[in-house]
């Protein structure tokens, strides 16, 4: 089940890192493609990258406190360094 988790918020963090990715080269396309340069309506795509972005960030920090802590937590668990602390 951890394997599982650990593919479904690796590649929804790589979906939204790469949805943020291509708005940036769309936005970019649609600046240069302006015949004065100036920026219109279009503006609007920078707060989309940025909640993207952080939602890719949210599931980033899942997956370190899910998957990774787990696995240092364990390891730690199976080499004793628990041992002589009470709980």
């Amino acid at each position: 089940m951890r394997k599982f988790i650990n593919n479904v918020l690796m590649l929804a963090a790589a979906f939204f890192a790469g949805t943020a990715t291509v708005s940036v080269i769309e936005y970019a396309n649609i600046i240069a493609d302006r015949p004065d340069n100036s920026i219109g309506g279009e503006v609007l795509i920078i707060p989309l990258m940025l909640v993207i972005l952080y939602i890719g960030w949210i599931l980033a920090k899942m997956y370190f406190s899910i998957i990774v802590a787990d696995k240092i937590f364990n390891s730690g668990y199976k080499k004793g360094y628990n041992k002589g602390k009470s709980e």
